[in-house]
């Protein structure tokens, strides 16, 4: 490596280590709902200040971070205004990084600053610095946990139409269960693409309350069976194809084989079953009747 590449190198190591500078700037501009204040139209620091009940000279001089990293714009009479691009961070934006911003900082920030007590035990550092997993703490903090749910859903839609693609070859399935599936995102569009299907949404009880009001939006309350449970202790869903979407990478190996577990005695129990093999067979009566596992 030359001089010239070893400095450049450097540099970009720099940047991505003081790139949390940023990150503060766009989760403070966010939580104090800067980007819908300044997209209504141009206000002074002092204005804005008063309306939020903040210090106008620290306020300022944050304004201008925020115009040095594109988000807003100072007017040479004083006024701050949001750019274009800025526009993205305002809470109606269809890129979500509103609810993204407010995750990466106000829950994953501090478990990642403790990295090293993880290497050190082999434990989530979330448990470390929240004093309990993440699936309890987003309980027990609704506000958090439904932002989390509601981007995730977000970006599941985003990604049904390769999945529903990618699932084409599985599609004589008649019922579906997508364990861990949240408020049912990727099961309401499945269902959707495809009006023959039923499904099954499995998921902690909290979730699938908030799965509730967004199927019936969809019509779907009659397709989907809504069961509680949890998918370390048992899995008491029967179904032809079974979806796990960014569930198992959630857990460590011990929990992911007892998943996996927990998922296949209803699929064996499918398979040995005379009252379920039809719905369950694809092929001729000699055929074993097969119960897909689909980890995505």
């Amino acid at each position: 490596m030359t001089q010239a590449e070893q400095s450049e190198f450097e540099e970009r190591l720099r940047l991505k280590i003081e790139a949390y500078h940023d990150a503060a700037l766009l989760y403070a501009a966010v939580k104090l709902g800067l980007p819908d204040t300044l997209a209504a139209g141009p206000v002074t620091a002092e204005q804005l200040a008063s309306a939020l009940g903040l210090s106008a000279p620290h306020l300022h001089r944050f304004l201008r971070g925020l115009c040095a990293i594109g988000v807003c714009q100072e007017h040479p009479d004083g006024m701050f205004a949001v750019t274009p691009g800025g526009h993205c961070l305002t809470s109606e934006s269809p890129s979500r990084l509103a609810e993204k911003v407010q995750i990466v900082v106000g829950q994953y920030w501090r478990p990642w600053a403790d990295l090293v007590s993880s290497l050190q035990t082999g434990a989530p550092a979330f448990d470390q610095v929240f004093g309990k997993s993440v699936f309890d703490w987003r309980r027990e903090h609704a506000l958090q946990g439904a932002l989390f749910e509601s981007y995730l859903m977000g970006e599941t839609f985003d990604q049904t139409g390769a999945i529903i693609e990618a699932l084409e070859p599985a599609i004589e399935a008649k019922r579906v269960a997508d364990i861990g599936g949240g408020c049912g995102a990727l099961l309401a569009a499945l269902l959707i693409a495809h009006p023959h299907l039923t499904g099954v949404l499995f998921d902690r009880r909290h979730l699938i309350e908030m799965a509730e009001p967004f199927l019936e939006m969809f019509h779907l309350s009659d397709r989907i069976e809504l069961v509680r449970g949890d998918i370390l202790s048992d899995t008491p869903v029967e179904a032809d194809l079974y979806l796990l979407k960014g569930v198992l990478q959630q857990w460590n190996d011990d929990a992911t084989r007892t998943i996996l577990s927990n998922v296949r005695k209803p699929c064996l129990m499918a398979r040995d079953s005379p009252s379920s093999s039809d719905c369950c067979r694809s092929g001729p009566p000699t055929t074993p009747p097969p119960s897909c596992l689909t980890c995505i």
